[in-house]
């Protein structure tokens, strides 16, 4: 463009050639550079290109190397869920499990609990009922010193009867004989009655049945003897003038 200029302002021949030669260098010198940097940047473009194809490559080995890592991981994670899989399902085995054994034992500490107070209660009713037998025993006890007593009054009335004149029995002594008899037979069968309701009573609490001396047992468990209230001295068989010992002749009867 100087070029061009000068060439448009002068007409000198001389200045024309400079101009023109200023001019060809100018355009050699821009051809040059214009080759010098095609030649750059055609080799930047291959070392681009170069690059570009080496980290393709790169990328594509990174991808298949993800792929086959994201294949290993479907994998082991496959196999984790069906290790998780069989691991609930021993768990949920266990739980059951679990819960059977706890209601067995639940089961067997009532049972335990049903069983202590069922010994409990049998001890308290062996007590109750060695109670009542002690009870019974001593109520037969004073029964029997109360009958041994009655005895030795009897054997000393009749001792003080044999010692006094004897006299002549009458009906009326008779009859108070009797009825003093049937007064004793009264008293014993009443405190009879007292020891077998007592016994009774305590056999109750102890949640048993007692059983009753008219059935066949007395209050130790024994046979008894069947009652006979109507035990009468025939004193009608007798004479008149003879003196009669009342305890002797019901143990005769007897």
């Amino acid at each position: 463009m100087l070029c061009a200029a000068v060439a448009a302002l002068t007409d000198d021949p001389r200045l024309l050639r400079v101009a023109v030669g200023c001019a060809a260098l100018a355009a050699l010198a821009a051809a040059v550079l214009l080759r010098v940097r095609d030649r750059a940047a055609a080799y930047e473009l291959e070392t681009e290109q170069a690059a570009r194809s080496r980290s393709e490559s790169t990328s594509a080995q990174r991808i298949s190397g993800l792929e086959a890592e994201s294949e290993v991981a479907e994998a082991t994670r496959g196999r984790l869920e069906r290790q998780l899989a069989r691991q609930r399902d021993e768990l949920a085995a266990g739980a059951a499990e679990l819960r059977r054994v706890r209601a067995e034992t639940v089961k067997l500490r009532g049972e335990v609990d049903r069983l202590s107070v069922d010994h409990v209660a049998a001890l308290q009713g062996r007590a109750e009922e060695a109670a009542a037998r002690r009870a019974a025993e001593a109520e037969a006890e004073r029964l029997a010193a109360v009958a041994a007593e009655a005895v030795e009054a009897a054997e000393a009335a009749r001792a003080a009867v044999a010692a006094e004149p004897r006299v002549m029995p009458t009906p009326e002594l008779y009859l108070r004989a009797y009825n003093a008899l049937r007064a004793l037979e009264k008293r014993g069968a009443e405190q009879a009655e007292h020891v077998e309701r007592v016994a009774r009573v305590e056999l109750r609490k102890a949640g048993e049945v007692s059983v009753d001396a008219s059935e066949g047992f007395d209050y130790f468990g024994e046979p008894a003897p069947a009652r006979d209230h109507d035990e009468v001295v025939d004193l009608t068989a007798h004479d008149e003038t003879e003196t009669l010992n009342v305890v002797s002749l019901r143990r005769e009867h007897a």
